[in-house]
């Protein structure tokens, strides 16, 4: 059984041969499993399944790019990216998976498919589509809203080369006032 990044991957890779081809779904399924059987993407349900939801809602997937993409037509987006921003974007609307785990993964994919100069594009779309799906009512992580525990919380330092830097974070709490 193929790891999720492996589904992911060759899900990718068939919503990208259906956005260029513009082949059927069943067409494209048949294909990119006989090509790459011999190379280890032998029939995937999990990665079928996600192709399978990114070609159904294609079009609101993108509405939901456009969003989301502050000043970025989807024609200046690179296709690969956003066939990245839709699988992930389907990914989180399934919630099937917690939110920190697609959103991690389409980042990872997102460096080897994309380059590493993507992925803070694609981790501002999709934490701001993450955001809408939670003020729509989806729940986080057990039925909540899934939150960060107190203490250091990562920052870009605003050098250009993506490295973090260690911030503190705010913490919030709430205090009781005695009357």
């Amino acid at each position: 059984m193929p790891s999720r990044r492996h589904s992911r991957e060759c899900a990718l890779q068939m919503i990208y041969q259906w956005e260029v081809s513009g082949g059927t779904e069943d067409h494209v399924v048949q294909r990119f499993f006989a090509h790459f059987s011999a190379r280890d993407a032998s029939a995937d349900p999990f990665a079928e399944s996600l192709f399978r939801s990114v070609a159904t809602a294609s079009g609101d997937l993108d509405a939901t790019i456009s969003r989301h993409a502050r000043r970025w037509s989807l024609e200046r987006i690179a296709l690969v990216v956003r066939c990245l921003l839709k699988l992930a974007i389907a990914e989180l609307r399934a919630r099937r998976t917690p939110p920190q785990i697609v959103i991690n993964e389409a980042l990872e994919v997102s460096k080897r498919f994309a380059g590493a100069e993507s992925t803070s594009f694609v981790n501002g779309v999709l934490e701001a589509a993450r955001k809408e799906l939670g003020s729509t009512g989806a729940s986080g992580i057990g039925g909540r809203a899934a939150r960060k525990p107190p203490g250091r919380a990562r920052h870009a330092n605003g050098d250009g080369t993506g490295r973090a830097s260690e911030q503190p974070a705010v913490a919030h709490v709430a205090t009781a006032s005695s009357n």
